[in-house]
């Protein structure tokens, strides 16, 4: 009996073990929607959010679409260049790109023995640009570019992007610590940036109405606003204000979706 009881047993949980098997690849199935293609083939054109520049793509009317479930199968002799293999993906996948502008930094490396491209337009182009950290690539209406994008970082005066880096340098769990404004403060009067051309009016004004008062030294400079607890605090709003520009500008540099 406690042999046959064993046998059951296995035996049940042997058909436990199929359907299981057959459950996950049943939930597979739906949960890939495209079933039928080689698994890992294909993905998603936001997937390559590192290197495509969709923002730009929508900006000049590419055709994004011509990206989708596009391959390219290409071999290619020795020292070929990355401009030539950029420019065959863009003009022989199963729907042709097109080829607006490709930056001369693809033609400097050459490829000491031949090389074979096969899959998705979109990833071997973004294979080939990962190589570039300056450059990114986009679609526009005429075709594939590949360029360097300026960063929104360059656009910012010295002051907004002096303070965005000492922030980032020696901000704690979101907030400055009353050290760290001192910090910054004094680096804005070493490099010479008058603190009534950065404050708000109704900031500036509190501050000459406390000079009037004051029969010792003038308020003139950051290092000393800050030290006075009133003040301090429209001057952290000043950094935070600078601080939040940097960051915009940062994020629209690097997001790229």
């Amino acid at each position: 009996m406690v042999a046959l009881g064993t046998l059951h047993m296995i035996t049940l949980l042997g058909r436990s073990r199929c359907w299981l098997k057959r459950a996950n690849s049943k939930q597979k199935r739906k949960s890939d929607p495209m079933e039928g293609v080689v698994s890992g083939l294909w993905r998603p054109v936001e997937d390559y959010r590192m290197h495509f520049d969709m923002r730009r793509t929508r900006i000049e009317h590419g055709e994004s679409e011509l990206l989708r479930r596009n391959l390219v199968n290409l071999k290619f002799p020795a020292g070929c260049t990355h401009f030539e293999i950029l420019s065959a993906i863009a003009h022989s996948g199963e729907k042709p790109l097109g080829v607006n502008f490709l930056s001369e930094e693809l033609k400097v490396v050459k490829y000491p023995r031949g090389r074979t491209v096969f899959g998705p337009v979109a990833r071997e182009i973004d294979i080939i640009v990962s190589n570039y950290p300056s450059l990114r690539w986009w679609m526009t209406r005429d075709g594939l570019v590949v360029d360097k994008v300026g960063s929104e970082l360059d656009k910012l005066p010295h002051f907004v992007r002096l303070i965005g880096e000492l922030s980032c340098e020696h901000v704690r769990d979101g907030r400055l610590s009353r050290e760290a404004l001192l910090v910054i403060a004094q680096r804005l009067d070493e490099e010479g940036f008058k603190l009534k051309e950065h404050l708000q009016p109704k900031e500036w004004e509190g501050i000459v109405a406390l000079n009037r008062k004051r029969t010792g030294t003038k308020i003139d400079s950051f290092a000393l606003a800050v030290k006075q607890p009133h003040l301090a605090r429209g001057v952290r709003r000043l950094i935070y204000r600078a601080r939040d520009r940097y960051h915009k500008a940062d994020s629209s540099s690097s997001v790229i979706v």
